[in-house]
């Protein structure tokens, strides 16, 4: 049926689309919730969510034509079934520009949960110590 159609033609993996979804969800609140902190309320527009409606079609017309590519037949044969790492990087790809973007908003929100920044200087100044204590 129609369902069988979509997952062969246009999009088949539902799991990853959730988890995506989540993800586009989270970065959406994250955004507006840094627009609300530090311009406040009346700087929260539409503008924001109708750049979520445009990274949904961007984000759609890619993952469409991912599958495409990775899933096309030619006779019934699989055309080019090697190509499904190229499905594995895209979707990661997608994840990962989801989840820096909310980490980057959440930077904004608190400067304190800046953990990466935090771990950064932890490793630079023990190599700085290290190098103090072998000049001595």
């Amino acid at each position: 049926g129609a369902t069988h159609w979509f997952k062969t033609y246009i999009f088949s993996d539902m799991n990853y689309f959730q988890w995506l979804v989540i993800a586009m969800i989270i970065d959406l609140i994250t955004g507006v919730t840094k627009v609300w902190i530090k311009e406040g309320i009346k700087k929260v527009t539409s503008k924001g969510l109708r750049d979520t409606v445009s990274k949904c079609v961007q984000y759609g017309s890619f993952l469409i034509i991912t599958h495409l590519l990775v899933n096309f037949q030619v006779d019934n044969k699989p055309g080019h079934a090697e190509l499904k790492y190229l499905e594995t990087i895209a979707y990661e790809f997608l994840i990962f520009v989801e989840i820096k973007s909310v980490y980057e908003n959440i930077i904004v929100i608190n400067p304190r949960m800046d953990f990466i920044r935090t771990i950064g200087s932890k490793i630079t100044s023990l190599f700085k110590k290290e190098k103090k204590d072998e000049n001595e």
